[in-house]
């Protein structure tokens, strides 16, 4: 009976419940199996193999460092004798018979070629060094090897495959590697230098409008303003708009009435003809709501982003030119309100966003340095907003 048969059957004995417990069987089935192993001797035995497999990497990774520096060093001198090998090639070429040209002509292209050379194959600063020495020792050339017949001058000899056209060839082509390598460099300058940052010059149009507090109390403005920058700090401006003034002082009007009518075929008086006019003056308290026509240039700096300054001119002209208007100063005279009014403005803006600006604009009334000091002096403080629709 195979083992797997007997361990079925047992299985089927106790699912039945037909097998009684013997202890006398068990004892039997104990003795039967197989004797434990000892675990001291395989827990040493593993340790030894960790230790032998550890000894192999290693000696393994000694080997392989010592095989592949061998090889490198012999890759490098190869390399070095190829060098020296074509050098000695061309050496020999160049001391054939050829055109007399000068000794510092022949060396330089020995240079030129032994520094392309190295170029190609020699990688370190050491094998670089080592090469040089070699080469230099075997390429030196007399003026007097190269003084050679006329006969011989106009090809090599057979067999050795060079002639004085392989070397013009040669110099040829050094000159022009050494112009190509020259134009990559030239075109790498170019593009890495920064290209000077164009000036954007634009030209903004906005809405402008304000409220006055000055000599005539309180007023408004509404004007169109154009802004031109013309660098990246400086700019000028343009308003043409509008502008009110109300005033509450005494107010009086000048105007002109008919001639009474005629005595005795005479004007008003004796001295006046028929017809004439006369001057009448009268006094009133009222207010005066006057309305000016605007033009005001400004050129502005910015100090910094958001914010600018500016000054400018301020020329106003009175839309009512049949009526001529006298204010009540502080000081109870008389002053004539000017029908053109010259001034000047300082201002200050802040861009609070894209398109809306904020700003104060002081306005100083000039009239008096111009005429008498009968004339008002229009000054005001105005507060302005901007909204940009054209930017």
């Amino acid at each position: 009976m195979q083992a797997n048969e007997f361990d079925e059957l047992i299985r089927k004995k106790f699912d039945e419940e037909e097998m009684p417990f013997k202890p006398e069987m068990w004892q039997k089935l104990s003795q039967q199996l197989p004797a434990p192993e000892d675990k001291k001797k395989r827990v040493i035995g593993m340790y030894w193999w960790q230790i032998g497999g550890i000894a192999a990497a290693v000696a393994l990774l000694v080997v392989s460092v010592l095989k592949w520096q061998p090889s490198t060093d012999k890759q490098t001198t190869l390399a070095s004798k190829d060098i020296i090998s074509s050098l000695t090639v061309q050496s020999n070429a160049a001391t054939k018979p050829a055109p007399a040209v000068a000794e510092t002509d022949e060396h330089q292209t020995v240079k030129q070629e032994f520094i392309a050379a190295s170029k190609n194959h020699i990688y370190s600063k050491k094998n670089r060094s080592v090469a040089a020495n070699t080469v230099t020792s075997e390429t030196k050339i007399n003026s007097q090897d190269l003084v050679s017949p006329k006969d011989e001058i106009v090809a090599g000899t057979p067999g050795t495959g060079f002639s004085d056209q392989s070397n013009i060839a040669t110099e040829e082509s050094v000159v022009a590697e050494r112009k190509k390598s020259a134009k990559p460099m030239a075109l790498y300058d170019q593009l890495m230098q920064p290209e000077p940052e164009k000036l954007k010059q634009k030209t903004s149009f906005s809405f402008t409008g304000g409220v006055n507090y000055g000599s005539l109390n309180t007023g408004y403005a509404l004007a169109v303003t154009a802004q031109r920058q013309i660098s990246r700090k400086l700019y000028v401006e343009g308003n043409v708009g509008l502008v009110n003034g109300n005033a509450d002082g005494i107010s009086t009007y000048r105007g002109y009435s008919a001639a009474d009518p005629p005595v005795n075929g005479m004007g008003t008086s004796d001295l006046e003809p028929q017809g004439v006019k006369t001057e009448t003056t009268f006094t009133a308290v009222a207010p005066l709501n006057l309305y000016y026509f605007q033009v005001a240039p400004v050129i502005g700096y910015n100090v910094y982003k958001g914010l600018s300054v500016g000054v400018g001119a301020d020329l106003q002209r009175l839309l009512v030119n049949e009526k001529s208007y006298e204010v009540q100063n502080n000081t109870g005279a008389l002053e004539r309100i000017s029908k053109t009014d010259i001034g000047i403005s300082g201002k200050t803006e802040y861009q609070v966003s894209k398109k809306v600006k904020l700003g104060v604009l002081y306005r100083n009334g000039i009239s008096n340095l111009l005429k008498d000091k009968l004339y008002l002096d229009r000054d005001y403080l105005q507060v302005q907003f901007k909204y940009t629709f054209i930017h």
